[in-house]
């Protein structure tokens, strides 16, 4: 299966070069984004507890989603 997400990718043609080397490597999933090959996965995920609080917020940092997590805590005035 190949997905292209790049838009100035060339059109998908086995004759060319990019799209023959990478099947060649007999991917079941090829996904071509900024000017990258790379593929997507499905990772099962541990079940989290629902908690259910009066304040909570999200912390991440930019451009890492695994950073992703909620914290729990008290509002306090300025």
């Amino acid at each position: 299966c190949f997905f292209i997400v790049d838009t100035a990718a060339p059109l998908f043609d086995l004759n060319l070069p990019l799209y023959r080397q990478q099947l060649n490597k007999d991917l079941i999933m090829n996904v071509y984004s900024d000017g990258k090959w790379g593929s997507y996965r499905h990772l099962p995920l541990d079940s989290c507890a629902t908690v259910n609080v009066a304040h909570a917020w999200l912390s991440v940092t930019p451009g890492d989603l695994s950073s992703f997590k909620w914290l729990e805590g008290n509002l306090e005035p300025d």
